[in-house]
C-alpha cells in the first residue's frame, strides 16, 4: 500500500471462501450453497470497520461492480445489496 502506484484511490481486497460447507445439496462438493467468506479491503477511501454478516458473495461483487460503474450486473449480484457502507465519505 506503500507503493507510489496504489495512488490516492488504490483498492486492495482480499477474501477468502473455504470451499466446501456442511450446508447446501449435501454432496460436500465446491460452490454447493452456505458457508462463509471473508474479506478485508484496504485503501485510502475504505472506512475501516466490520459491516455485518447479512452479506454474500454476490453483495461483494456488486460492490465491486458499482466500484467500477458497471451496470450490468454478473449472475445473481443484480439483486444483491452492495456494502455501500464500506466506502468512507
Amino acid at each position: 500500500m506503500n507503493s507510489p502506484a496504489f495512488g490516492a484511490d488504490g483498492l486492495l481486497l482480499i477474501t477468502f471462501d473455504e470451499g466446501t460447507s456442511n450446508r447446501g445439496d449435501g454432496n460436500g462438493h465446491q460452490f454447493s450453497g452456505g458457508g462463509n467468506i471473508a474479506f478485508v479491503a484496504l485503501g485510502p477511501l475504505v472506512q475501516p470497520g466490520a459491516y455485518g454478516d447479512t452479506f454474500d458473495h454476490y453483495s461483494l461483487l456488486r460492490t465491486i461492480e458499482d466500484g467500477y460503474g458497471i451496470t450490468t450486473h454478473l449472475a445473481n449480484a443484480a439483486a444483491a445489496t452492495p456494502i455501500n457502507n464500506i466506502w468512507a465519505n
